[in-house]
């Protein structure tokens, strides 16, 4: 099932990726008058994409919440995130991600060391979502995204901007 998930994590990363670049990058150059007419997109025809994305991140959402396994393949799949002390050991929470950023959280669990010179670990589902964790994961994910996804837009598009330019 880890393999299930991952593979339908690795499906939702491209398709957030191809929608970024087919909607996103050439509507921020036709924004920036930097492209012709012919770079000008809407959502209205990829509307496909987003569904599909949506489908592939809820499917693999229930998934994961079925599965006592945690796996990721390239950064895509479930993952435990965070990291409080507690009494016997640290409350982390699991996490859908794409390329290693958190995008869903899952369950949050208590991991307690079995062995300190191994990696052998039980974890004991907790009734609630830690909330103070999700959300610290969540933004940092969130700024990690936004620096990923709009520095290499504007190092490619210096000309939009006149006053940068020697």
């Amino acid at each position: 099932m880890t393999y299930l998930i991952s593979f339908m994590m690795f499906g939702a990363g491209l398709l957030g990726m191809l929608l970024f670049l087919d909607v996103v990058v050439p509507n921020f150059l036709l924004f920036c008058q930097a492209a012709s007419e012919n770079y000008g997109t809407s959502l209205e025809g990829h509307l496909w994409y987003f569904i599909a994305f949506l489908l592939f991140i809820g499917i693999s959402w229930f998934l994961s919440r079925k599965s006592q396994n945690m796996g990721t393949i390239n950064g895509c799949g479930d993952k435990l995130f965070g990291r409080t002390p507690s009494e016997h050991g640290y409350l982390a929470t699991k996490w859908i991600c794409i390329f290693l950023l958190a995008v869903l959280p899952v369950a949050s669990y208590e991991v307690l060391e079995a062995d300190k010179w191994e990696t052998h670990y039980v974890i004991n589902r907790l009734d609630e979502l830690l909330w103070p964790q999700i959300l610290g994961t969540f933004a940092k994910s969130f700024l990690i995204l936004i620096a990923c996804l709009t520095i290499p837009v504007l190092l490619f598009n210096l000309n939009c901007f006149p006053g940068l330019l020697p």
